[in-house]
């Protein structure tokens, strides 16, 4: 009694490696729905560009 089954699957990715693909999945799509703009794709997001630049160096995006 109590116990959780989770099933036999692999073991999840961190939290935090799981919150930074997610960001960088949403800042990839944003990028692409506003055609490589990079100041409409923070808009998009509703982040300053500074910030969503300094997540793209972090990330790796180009």
């Amino acid at each position: 009694e109590g116990e959780l089954d989770l099933g036999g699957g692999p073991a999840p990715a961190s939290l935090t490696e799981e919150l930074e693909q997610a960001e960088r999945g949403r800042i990839v799509e944003a990028l692409r729905a506003a055609r490589g703009s990079r100041t409409e794709a923070a808009q998009l997001l509703g982040m300053p560009r500074t910030t969503m630049l300094n997540k793209m160096k972090r990330y790796g995006i180009t």
